[in-house]
C-alpha cells in the first residue's frame, strides 16, 4: 500500500463504529444503479420536464454542441479581429 492509503486507512480506524458505518454510506453513493431504478429514475424526470415544459421538443444533443461550437468560434472571431486592431 502506498503511505496515502495507509494514512487513510488509520485515519478511519480512528472513527467510532457509527462514523466509520456513516462514511461507508456516503461512499456506497458511487455504485452504479440497477438499471431497472436508473429507468425508474430517467422515466421520473422525463415526467418532471413533461409537466414543467409540456410536449414542447427538446433539442438534441448534437444541437447543443453544435451551438456551443458556433459560440466559441464567434468569441475567436472577435478576439482575432480585436488583436489584429492593435497591431
Amino acid at each position: 500500500m502506498s503511505a496515502l492509503e495507509d494514512e487513510i486507512i488509520r485515519r478511519i480506524r480512528q472513527l467510532d463504529e457509527a462514523q466509520q458505518r456513516e462514511l461507508l454510506d456516503k461512499l456506497v453513493v458511487f455504485e452504479e444503479p440497477e438499471p431497472d431504478d436508473w429507468l425508474e429514475r430517467v422515466r421520473t424526470l422525463r415526467e418532471e420536464l413533461r409537466a414543467k415544459y409540456g410536449d414542447q421538443p427538446f433539442g438534441s444533443v448534437v444541437d447543443m454542441v453544435n451551438e456551443a461550437r458556433e459560440e466559441r468560434l464567434t468569441d475567436c472571431t472577435i478576439q482575432t479581429m480585436d488583436l489584429n486592431k492593435t497591431l
